[in-house]
């Protein structure tokens, strides 16, 4: 995988989970402690992120991090 698909794959599925979660950006935002804007980035699938950015994403939606990486 290319890292524009593995970014699409992990924007998509940041997306899925916080929405299942019943989660808005801002709310992941504040509770993940990173910046709302770059939330919106991953899920354009627009930056690959560092481990401990989708770590802290994991940990707020008590996802297991393996989950954000299976995909398409």
């Amino acid at each position: 995988m290319l890292n524009e698909e593995v970014a699409k794959v992990i924007g998509e599925n940041v997306r899925r989970y916080r929405k299942e979660k019943g989660y808005t950006q801002e709310r992941l935002a504040e509770e993940a402690n990173i910046d709302r804007t770059a939330i919106s980035k991953l899920e354009k699938g627009k930056f690959l992120p560092t481990i401990s950015f989708i770590l802290a994403i994991s940990q707020t939606l008590h996802i297991e991090l393996i989950y954000f990486f299976i995909g398409a």
